[in-house]
């Protein structure tokens, strides 16, 4: 029996949104495991694994990400309203709206939307679906210790499990494909780029300090994410790694900080002294790709003055094959740069507030550890624009830092309640001593 080619689709439909719904009643009903599988696709499932629908292709994780969001959601979390919520959503909003207006396009609307939406929403409720932030913190530390021993024996064995598996897509061609340097292989795990892997990595490194395993444990979760990082001898990885490991030494007041503090302080000396030597030699055989690079953020910065205050800069092109171009340029290396051409400086200037909000709370020492991961970002952002599955652990951690926050903030308004309605203290007048 041959289907109609109507019937087909229909039918392909119906499956599709009965699946959705099943994921939607699984992740409502079994949260925490919903949450692990999510961000096991996160970090072991390739971009190229994606569903293309009409056009933009969903990543596994986005796809995945969509039901547990709404799961999430459907299960009514204690959720309390803070400024960093409202600009969020004035962010979105300032990213989506320019689309309906003809300044923008539907494929970056598509990924605001699918990516980063969907992963600050699985951060932001994850805590209260689940109990507390503990368990968040104990899932990504397991996860991306994982991660990062998984890079070093790719790296020592030059064995890359992703080559070659899966479908020969687009997306396989783009992200496939494994970097060299200095005539080694670089360590790339399923993110599809040594960036990506090493910045991941590094975003997990204050959560793995702060988790609510042994310190010894917690020492070495750290040591093995640092490790992974080193060999993907990405000097953006490596420096949003070193800056992670600083700013929690040095701000970071959480309670269990204090407790690894100085192991960490004498693991990354003895890192530092150990691998310094043989990256700054791999670093420098790559004098002239360092060279390439600069002149190309000269081009980047004449980019500055292009960008409109909403929706798509001026200078954007499409290219024959549909990909949208600035000045010719098809990839724009520093996320800030790229997000005022795509969606204008109102949007960037919102992001920016709450960096900068982000960064003075950790100067100030109050920061939460999601916060120090999103603060140690700030060389990422510069360098390179959001890439595979690392624009949802970003995305993810900023949601986890506003919950944090706001956790915090509900805890210590309980606390002053719980004190303001507490009995007042009577003290008893001391009997006089009896005269002998």
């Amino acid at each position: 029996m041959v289907i109609p080619t109507s019937w087909a689709g229909a039918l392909s439909a119906a499956v599709a949104l009965g699946l959705a719904g099943a994921a939607i009643l699984l992740s409502r009903r079994y949260p925490r495991a919903a949450f692990v599988v999510w961000l096991c696709v996160v970090a072991f499932v390739p971009v190229w694994f994606g569903v293309s629908v009409g056009g933009p292709q969903f990543q596994p994780a986005s796809l995945l990400g969509i039901p547990v969001a709404i799961g999430m959601a459907l299960n009514r979390p204690r959720f309390a309203w803070i400024p960093a919520d409202v600009m969020m959503v004035a962010l979105l909003a300032a990213c989506v709206v320019p689309v309906f207006v003809g300044a923008g396009t539907v494929s970056s609307v598509f990924g605001v939307i699918s990516q980063w939406a969907v992963a600050f929403t699985i951060g932001r409720l994850a805590p209260l679906v689940l109990g507390d932030l503990d368990v968040v913190k104990s899932v990504v530390t397991v996860v991306f210790a994982i991660v990062g021993l998984l890079a070093v024996v790719e790296f020592a064995l030059d064995w890359h499990p992703y080559v070659g598996l899966g479908p020969q897509n687009a997306a396989y061609a783009e992200w496939g494909e494994i970097q060299g340097r200095s005539g080694l292989w670089r360590s790339e795990g399923a993110f599809g780029h040594s960036i990506a892997l090493g910045c991941s990595l590094a975003l997990a490194i204050p959560l793995g300090l702060t988790s609510r395993f042994r310190a010894s444990v917690r020492v070495t979760s750290v040591a093995l994410m640092v490790a992974g990082a080193v060999v993907t001898l990405s000097r953006t990885g490596l420096l949003c790694t070193a800056c992670a490991l600083l700013l929690s030494v040095v701000f970071l007041r959480e309670p269990r900080m204090r407790e690894v503090r100085g192991w960490a302080v004498a693991a990354a000396l003895a890192g530092a002294l150990a691998v310094i030597p043989f990256v700054s030699t791999v670093l420098a055989g790559g004098g002239r790709e360092a060279s390439s690079s600069a002149e190309y953020r000269v081009t980047l910065a004449g980019l500055v003055s292009k960008v409109a205050f909403l929706g798509l800069s001026p200078a954007a092109s499409r290219s024959v094959t549909g990909e949208v171009r600035f000045a010719g340029l098809k990839s724009i290396d520093n996320e800030i740069l790229y997000a005022g051409l795509t969606y204008g400086a109102l949007a960037v200037a919102i992001g920016l507030v709450l960096l900068l909000l982000a960064l003075g709370r950790t100067l100030l020492g109050i920061a939460t550890a999601p916060e120090i991961s999103v603060v140690a970002m700030v060389p990422a952002l510069l360098t390179v624009a959001f890439i595979t599955q690392y624009t949802l652990v970003f995305w993810f951690m900023a949601g986890l830092a506003v919950a944090a926050v706001s956790m915090r903030a509900q805890t210590r308004d309980g606390q002053r309640l719980a004190g303001a309605s507490a009995p007042p203290r009577v003290l008893e007048p001391a009997r006089a001593r009896r005269s002998t």
